[in-house]
């Protein structure tokens, strides 16, 4: 988990990070006093809205924010159906935040054209929050259609407490100024002290906007700074719209006097003013709404939401037309509330809203049975123009095995798009990736075709391995795997020649031969470069394994010389040094043939396994022969050449070679063991058998004559042990190509 974000600056915040307890989602808004962030709560499991706003480093500033902090417990405490509540107030760095709910709808548009009835619903509810408010000693100091937010049902909720405060008998003389300018008092551009009537003028421009849909003057002059230097009033909105009654210019003039004393004195009186002049009935908040916190409202809300961006993405062309947030909505209500299984489409829909959004994208992809249904919606995504969302896609498709052995089944619908992205990206990490993705979602060809891809793109994909850098060495290795002979040959031909030798050597080193195509004595020196290559590469690795190896045969052969060494005391100081100097000779050279075998068996992966086995059981034979050679005649004075050491050193490289070919380690283990313990006894056991020829059949070890059958088995077992235990403890199978 993250560790929490502690901002400095409101640009230190970014998306995905958890600041408090919540993860942020994305910034939703913009003002001239913060941003606004959605982010989601896990305690409430719902989607919440953070604004954030930096704290002043003026005195006034300073002041400003400690009246929030006292304020806090009041405004969290503030409750009406048309009041957005406030969760949590606080500071973290140097940036004040407030917590709310998110609302589905945004902020009220003005500009929108509203039937005369909605227009009234929408002030009732809002005069409604404010004469709440007021009762409650506060004065909101923004009053704007920015801060009235819409639900997916076009209930309003006044929101944004950041400019907030409360009045009391001692604090009143300190509240002034603010608000949005276009709506601002007079009273409060001149930072004079502010009453609940300077919320009921930020009311009537606001009023006079959604009558007329735009400000006085259009919005060029400000209405409160013209009353400052001249006796002008509110414009008449009938100018605008003559179909508005008469009595509506002598209400907005009277709501946006300059004289606070001259408006009326509650939101309450206006809406009645309003609807008299309108010849309405009177209008009051609908009782039985609850609002943001009422019973299942989240969930109605998330329905609707659900329903309206569904359909928009049935009739749009768009990849996901819902925003992340949204989508954090919906999310949260299908987890809690939807039927099971998802209908087909929707589940489409859900699964590319969240690949495309990067939130809880493995969780939809697993939840979406069909197959091809996750393959389509990931090929839909991958566009050089979306790089985080293509990333996403990539990286799901290539870890689920069903997806991968569908996409090998259908190579023209997946080579076409993945080469697309990776011969039009600009972003290097994605066409790499593009690149091992075609290799994982395409079948390995086990013989040379001339055409391995639809028309056209083994050209294409030619085209992409000519230069040489690390994306036209993938796209080599990508050729190699498909193996397309004309994609070979026409990139071979189309490439400087200094590219060449590194180009064939990509294909080599995935394919693990070149096509006829190629000439016999270019591909005779490639693959002699990558045998080498292979061999070499990894070298801490290689070391660490002959280490290993080297110590299994020290402990093997010391303990094979320890117990057969000729000296009657078992403790000997030298029968250890005997022990130790037979087992560190045995181990130099013993060890490097058994290294030389794994390597030839677990680093040419890409040769035919025939040939693989028979070249490591040879090499490996020659050099563990040489070794037990050398033994006899440097320890024991005496040149053998026996059969007995002939086979007993082919067992062991050819067991060896065997044990390599598997993967998990008690097999190997098993495999080794078995062919050291045959050859050693089997040596042995031909030496007496046969011994009275001469020399011809010394064994590859001596042991006493008089021992019993299992004092020398016993004694075979106890050498053969760390020989094969110790021998494959270290796997040397090579990098990927």
């Amino acid at each position: 988990m993250p560790e929490p974000l502690i901002p400095a600056k409101i640009f230190d915040l970014v998306p995905g990070a958890n600041f408090q307890d919540y993860r942020l989602l994305e910034r939703i808004g913009v003002g001239g006093q913060g941003v606004v962030w959605s982010a989601f709560d896990p305690q409430r499991k719902q989607v919440i809205a953070i604004k954030f706003n930096e704290i002043p480093e003026t005195e006034q500033g300073k002041i400003d924010d400690l009246l929030i902090e006292r304020q806090a417990g009041v405004l969290i405490k503030l409750r009406h159906p048309h009041l957005l509540p406030v969760y949590a107030i606080g500071a973290s760095g140097g940036l004040r935040y407030f917590v709310s709910p998110f609302i589905e709808g945004g902020p009220l548009e003005c500009k929108q054209t509203f039937p005369i009835a909605e227009k009234f619903r929408i002030i009732s509810e809002v005069c409604g929050a404010l004469d709440y408010l007021h009762s409650q000693n506060v004065i909101h100091r923004d009053v704007k259609p920015g801060n009235v937010l819409l639900d997916a049902r076009h209930h309003t909720y006044l929101s944004d407490f950041g400019l907030a405060r409360i009045l009391t008998s001692t604090t009143q003389v300190l509240h002034t100024g603010h608000a949005t300018p276009p709506y601002a008092s007079p009273e409060q551009l001149i930072y004079k002290q502010i009453t609940p009537r300077s919320d009921l003028y930020s009311l009537g421009v606001m009023l006079y906007e959604l009558f007329t849909q735009q400000l006085p003057w259009k919005g060029e002059q400000e209405l409160g700074m013209r009353q400052l230097y001249t006796r002008d009033e509110i414009p008449d909105p009938r100018e605008i719209n003559p179909q508005l009654p008469p009595g509506l210019f002598a209400i907005l003039r009277q709501v946006t006097s300059q004289d606070p004393q001259k408006r009326p004195a509650s939101a309450g009186e206006i809406l009645d003013m309003l609807t008299k002049a309108f010849g309405l009935e009177p209008v009051k908040v609908h009782e039985q709404f609850s609002g943001f916190e009422g019973a299942d409202q989240g969930k109605i809300n998330a329905t609707l939401l659900l329903k309206q961006k569904y359909s928009e993405w049935q009739e749009a062309s768009e990849v996901a037309p819902i925003s992340l947030t949204h989508f954090a909505i919906v999310d949260q209500y299908m987890q809690e509330s939807a039927p099971r299984p998802i209908p087909g489409n929707l589940q489409l829909f859900l699964l590319q809203a969240a690949l495309h959004h990067g939130y809880r994208a493995r969780e939809w992809w697993n939840q979406t049975d069909k197959v091809r249904d996750r393959l389509d919606v990931a090929l839909n995504l991958i566009d050089p123009a979306n790089p985080a969302a293509s990333r996403r896609a990539l990286h799901l498709m290539v870890n689920d095995p069903q997806v991968v052995a569908m996409g090998r089944g259908m190579p023209d619908v997946v080579s076409s798009r993945l080469l697309d992205l990776a011969g039009n990206s600009t972003d290097f990490d994605l066409q790499k990736r593009a690149f091992q993705a075609l290799r994982a979602l395409t079948a390995s060809a086990g013989t040379w075709k001339e055409n391995a891809l639809p028309p056209g793109e083994d050209y294409r994909l030619a085209a992409l391995a000519v230069p040489g850098t690390e994306l036209g060495d993938e796209a080599a290795r990508l050729i190699g795997h498909l193996r397309s002979a004309s994609a070979v040959a026409t990139a071979f031909n189309q490439a400087e020649s200094a590219r060449r030798p590194g180009l064939l050597l990509d294909v080599q080193a995935v394919a693990g031969e070149l096509p006829s195509s190629i000439q016999w004595g270019l591909r005779f020196k490639t693959s002699l470069q990558w045998i080498l290559l292979m061999l070499s590469s990894q070298q801490l690795n290689t070391l660490a394994a002959y280490m290993t190896i080297f110590l299994g045969n020290l402990l093997g052969f010391g303990i094979q010389a320890y117990l057969t060494y000729r000296l009657p005391t078992f403790m000997d100081a030298t029968r250890i040094l005997v022990s130790l100097e037979r087992g560190v000779f045995m181990g130099i050279p013993l060890s490097f043939g058994i290294l030389v075998t794994r390597l030839l068996i677990e680093r040419l992966g890409k040769i035919r396994l025939v040939y693989r086995l028979a070249l490591a059981a040879m090499v490996g034979w020659l050099l563990i022969l040489t070794s037990f050679v050398m033994y006899h005649l440097f320890i024991l004075q005496q040149f053998s050449f026996s059969p007995g050491i002939l086979l007993g050193s082919l067992l062991i490289a050819f067991g060896f070679a065997a044990s390599g070919l598997l993967s998990k380690p008690i097999p190997r283990f098993l495999v080794s063991l078995a062919a050291v313990a045959a050859a050693l006894a089997g040596s042995w056991w031909l030496y007496l058998g046969l011994g009275t020829v001469g020399f011809a059949w010394d064994p590859i070890i001596y042991y006493e004559l008089s021992w019993s059958a299992t004092r020398v088995l016993g004694t075979i077992l106890l050498v053969s042990l760390p020989i094969a235990a110790l021998g494959n403890l270290v796997r040397l199978a090579p990098r990927e190509y």
